[in-house]
C-alpha cells in the first residue's frame, strides 16, 4: 500500500514532532473538560485523517460476544485458578488450537451446560 502526498506529509509532520519530543499542544499545556476532549480529537484527527476513522478506532475494542446486541460490553467472569488448572488451560489451548484461555473457558462452559442442563 502506498500513501498519497497528503498522507506522507501528515505522517512526516507527526514523526518530526515525536522525534523532537515536542508536545503538539505546547509545552506544559493542561486542558480539561471540553477543551481536553477537542484537543484529543484534534490529535487523533491529525494521526488518523478524519472523524470517521476516529470513530472506527474508538469502537473497535474487544468484540461483543453477545451477538444479539451490536453495542455494549459482553458480560465478564473473573476467576482465580490453581497453577495446575492454568497449565491445563494452556495445554488445552495448544491441543485444541484455541487462541486464548478465554476461548477454552467459553467452550468448556458450553460443553458443561449442554451436558448438565438438558432437562432444565
Amino acid at each position: 500500500m502506498t500513501l498519497g502526498d497528503k498522507e506522507e506529509a501528515r505522517y512526516r509532520r507527526l514523526a518530526e514532532h515525536a522525534e523532537a519530543g515536542q508536545d503538539l499542544l505546547g509545552e506544559g499545556t493542561v486542558l480539561r473538560g471540553d477543551a481536553a476532549t477537542e484537543a484529543g480529537r484534534a490529535l487523533l484527527r491529525e494521526a488518523l485523517g478524519n472523524d470517521e476513522a476516529i470513530e472506527r478506532a474508538i469502537r473497535r475494542g474487544r468484540p461483543n460476544l453477545s451477538h444479539a446486541r451490536a453495542t455494549g460490553h459482553s458480560p465478564a467472569v473473573n476467576t482465580r485458578v490453581t497453577e495446575t488448572q492454568n497449565a491445563q488451560l494452556e495445554q488445552l489451548m495448544e491441543v485444541l488450537e484455541f487462541r486464548t484461555k478465554s476461548d477454552v473457558v467459553r467452550a468448556a462452559i458450553d460443553e458443561y451446560a449442554a451436558r448438565h442442563l438438558k432437562g432444565a
